[in-house]
């Protein structure tokens, strides 16, 4: 589920739009997405915004439906400088997101528990400070991968 190609640390976008597309792009380039991924997340966060307040190093999970995604998995992206995005809780609430969780989920079924887990992770103060801090994709992928061993 975690792949080291799809995890993008400290990025310069300017824009949720920009953050979207890149790792759209990528994923797509990967064979993870259908062509169609990206606008279908674009258009999904004009809905429904992914922004979330999670404390001092706020957060995005932008996702979208299975019938985009050829194969699951989970984008991370942690940003130079924050971006910002529109909060889930708080209509029209700016928040300046540091961290991206880009979700392609190709089983309808594990959104909930692949929603679940995501939000473990966020939730985790410390191991969201390692995330945002981390020099590299291998540090991301071992310490999600250490953080998802420990919740089974």
């Amino acid at each position: 589920m975690l792949d080291e190609r799809c995890i993008f640390v400290n990025t310069d976008c300017a824009t949720s739009e920009e953050v979207l597309n890149y790792m759209g792009s990528r994923l797509y380039q990967l064979g993870y997405v259908k062509e169609s991924f990206t606008k279908a997340v674009i258009e999904r966060e004009s809905m429904y915004a992914t922004g979330l307040d999670t404390e001092e190093i706020k957060t995005a999970i932008p996702h979208t439906d299975s019938v985009h995604v050829n194969e699951t998995t989970i984008a991370v992206m942690t940003l130079r400088k924050p971006v910002l995005f529109e909060s889930m809780d708080q209509d029209g609430a700016m928040l300046h997101v540091e961290v991206v969780f880009m979700l392609a989920i190709r089983e309808p079924e594990k959104q909930l528990e692949m929603l679940g887990a995501v939000l473990n992770i966020i939730q985790d103060k410390q191991l969201l400070y390692a995330l945002r801090h981390a020099a590299d994709a291998k540090e991301v992928v071992k310490r999600l991968t250490d953080k998802i061993s420990e919740s089974r």
